[in-house]
């Protein structure tokens, strides 16, 4: 076999091996969250007396409270038979399917927690391991003073960069925190990227669209009159993100992303309460980011934007983030007892939400009992939801100074309330009012009906400046609530963002799980670069556009994906940055850069949202209706997040599903029968010229003198829109170097 063929397998392997993991990562961390959250609670509730280390008479021989125990099991053998329901005795037992095994003896468990059960051993059962030297024990207070000093929580300062061999390497400040720890290892940076290779990627990192061809013979020539400036201000790359960055399209492109960590959705279940014009949420952000808005305001406003004295009516639509929520109490057929759980599984939902959105934390793990990993008491997951049970939606209107009868009108008085946003009321829909703010009482073992101490809203302990937060005294808290985000925590914060904003550059985080920076979370890869850079990001004013500079101004961006084996061999995963990781487009950035090609993409921003199965649908796909409940085929089938939860960060998987899309998709047949039209219409004269054309427009480059054969002997055998349906099918199109 040829070297280069061994090369080729090891690289497609590498980025095989990549995804395999983090899908690995997501998968157990979602087990984890899952049995914190719904099943270890339950355990402790309905098995613990009988059936744990503390019982006073142990029965059956069997504990559930490791993992250890409920694999070995007792007088009858093991307990669970990971992803084995129907093999688990576990689930007999609970389904009372044997006369001499039904558990719990007193009574069959209702169905809802035996689905539970059968869900999480189907799950392969995970069970987290603790540790007392990093985690609260149930029965112990959480420990702030100590808990202030893990790494994320501690406050954030800059660090002198540290000295590397390669001096002529480092271009920015990120450089040499990597450079060092690269050579510490042996291993050393990749050869910059050609020019046509850069700006195919910064034009898909900053606007989700590819470069037009005449882009990218000005960027060449331009890239040539630079070489070997080391002018940051003058040079061509400077000029190119400046560029980009100042494009109406990076909004669109960055509020994506933003957009699957806010659950965004435009339309949900029909006996749901409506979500209004959610659109306006979704321009919202598109509008804040090409803005720059300073993150720390992009926070707040998300949160209590009408509690701030400055809110106009252009920022009302923010609230989204919060009004956009699912919800699940609204049907009135539902019981009382059922209303109670369900109003309090939506308050758990919007802690999750926020929480893991802004802070990185899991808080809402800590509903049932403190927190198992991270120094967060039952009490602090109570003191926030307090917050959101003083919060209740209704519409309201975002036309300034509207007195028509026909608006929503907002309570005025009450600032406590939260507003779904939309343009004229529905007379189908409920309105909720606003209630005045209250304190919760802990609920034990998250039951609503058992009930502890009252807990004054406030912030969380741990995070804040002393051991006993001050009470929220503002309406909700809302308001409170978010400044203490980008104040008290401000370092956790800003860490936070610096590391999604990472993510989304390079394709993994400098903290690999980037919506848990708690003890269960991994540990930075490059702790001083994120603390310096979180650190100068506060102090360049919160600026995700400063960021973005930064980032992509550094030597360690401008890496080339080429594959080496040798420093494949000693870090597969690329954690070191020895070179650009090569990337897949996300869908909406595939399905965009068809309608380039084709040139015929809808440019409009804003408004209400498009289905994407209409065919005269040419719009960009952030516009496109997203269903909550019921994703079209072309998202559900590549990788979009699910909008009913909090998503930070989308799988990658290969699927034959995938492929027969591409070759059997009606829009990917229009699209390829589209740009062979654009063309056929510019009149070049051969079919090599128009295979050269064709090659500018989906790859950025020419084609060898092989690959213009190859397509004039192909399409002499067929017809045009078929060898570009060919071309959109590869995977140089859908990859980004």
């Amino acid at each position: 076999m040829k070297p280069s063929v061994i090369l080729v397998g090891l690289f497609v392997l590498s980025i095989a091996w990549s995804a395999i993991c983090r899908a690995e990562d997501e998968v157990t961390a979602a087990g984890n969250a899952f049995f914190e959250k719904k099943i270890r609670p339950l355990l402790v509730k309905r098995c613990y007396e009988c059936h744990s280390a503390k019982s006073k008479k142990l029965k059956g021989g069997l504990r559930v409270d490791s993992h250890a125990a409920l694999l070995s099991g007792g007088d009858s053998g093991p307990a669970v038979a990971p992803n084995k329901p129907q093999d688990s005795l576990l689930i007999v037992a609970v389904n009372y399917q044997e006369e001499d095994l039904q558990m719990p003896p007193k009574g069959k468990l209702p169905e809802a927690e035996i689905a539970l059960l059968t869900e999480w051993v189907r799950r392969g059962a995970p069970f987290p391991k603790t540790h007392a030297t990093t985690r609260p024990v149930a029965e112990e207070k959480a420990d702030f003073v100590a808990g202030r000093k893990f790494w994320s929580f501690r406050p954030l300062r800059r660090h002198e960069p540290p000295a590397v061999k390669n001096s002529a390497w480092p271009q920015r400040r990120i450089d040499t925190f990597v450079l060092s720890q690269l050579e510490a290892r042996g291993l050393a940076p990749s050869s910059p990227a050609q020019a046509r290779q850069f700006i195919r990627r910064a034009a898909f990192d900053l606007t989700g669209l590819p470069p037009e061809p005449e882009e990218v013979e000005r960027f060449v020539q331009a890239s040539i009159r630079h070489r070997g400036s080391h002018d940051s201000g003058s040079s061509a790359i400077t000029n190119l993100i400046d560029r980009l960055l100042a494009s109406p399209r990076y909004g669109e492109r960055w509020a994506r992303f933003w957009l699957d960590l806010a659950r965004y959705t435009d339309t949900t279940a029909d006996w749901l309460k409506s979500t209004g014009q959610a659109h306006l949420y979704r321009d919202w952000v598109v509008q804040a980011l090409n803005d720059d808005m300073p993150y720390n305001d992009f926070v707040r406003r998300q949160l209590a934007t009408d509690m701030i004295g400055t809110t106009g009516s252009a920022d009302l639509p923010a609230l989204g983030f919060l009004g956009l929520s699912p919800t699940y109490w609204k049907e009135l057929k539902l019981a009382p007892d059922v209303i109670k759980t369900t109003v309090a599984d939506e308050w758990e939902e919007r802690i999750d939400a926020v929480s893991r959105t802004f802070l990185g934390l899991t808080v809402a793990c800590a509903r049932c009992h403190d927190h198992k990993f991270d120094p967060i008491a039952t009490e602090d997951y109570y003191a926030l939801a307090g917050v959101f049970a003083s919060t209740r939606l209704a519409d309201r209107s975002i036309v300034a100074g509207d007195k028509s009868k026909d608006a929503p009108k907002a309570n005025a008085v009450d600032d406590a309330a939260l507003f779904v946003l939309a343009d004229g009321p529905d007379k189908t829909k409920l309105v909720y009012k606003p209630s005045e703010p209250r304190d919760l009482a802990v609920q034990i073992r998250g039951n609503p009906s058992n009930t502890g101490a009252v807990v004054p809203r406030r912030f969380l302990a741990v995070l804040a400046k002393s051991d006993s937060p001050p009470p929220f005294q503002n309406g909700s808290g809302r308001l409170e609530l978010a400044d203490a985000i980008v104040g008290d925590a401000a370092p956790l914060t800003a860490r936070v963002i610096v590391n999604r904003i990472w993510q989304w550059h390079f394709g993994a985080g400098l903290v690999a799980t980037p919506s848990n920076f708690g003890a269960q979370g991994s540990r930075p890869s490059h702790p001083t670069l994120l603390d310096d850079l979180a650190s100068r990001f506060v102090a360049n004013s919160w600026s995700i556009k400063w960021l973005h500079r930064e980032i992509m101004l550094s030597a360690t961006y401008q890496q080339s994906s080429a594959f080496d084996a040798r420093s494949f061999a000693a870090d597969p995963d690329n954690r070191w940055l020895w070179r650009m990781s090569r990337r897949r487009l996300e869908i909406e950035a595939w399905r965009d850069a068809m309608l380039v090609a084709a040139g015929s993409l809808d440019t409009t921003i804003g408004g209400a949202a498009t289905p994407l199965t209409d065919a005269n649908n040419r719009r960009r796909t952030i516009y496109g209706k997203v269903h909550r409940r019921d994703l079209y085929d072309m998202l559900r089938l590549h990788d979009f997040p699910d909008p009913t939860g909090h998503s930070p960060r989308r799988a990658v998987t290969t699927t034959p599903l995938q492929q027969l899309f591409a070759l059997n998709s009606a829009f990917v047949w229009r699209q390829s029968a589209a740009i062979a039209n654009r063309i056929r219409a510019e009149n070049h004269a051969t079919d090599g010229l128009q295979i050269r054309r064709a090659y500018g427009l989906l790859f950025a480059r020419a084609p060898t003198a092989g690959e213009v054969a190859l397509g004039v002997e192909f399409i002499a055998n067929t017809e045009w829109p078929v060898y570009v349906h060919a071309l959109l099918g590869s995977n140089e199109f859908l990859f980004i170097d």
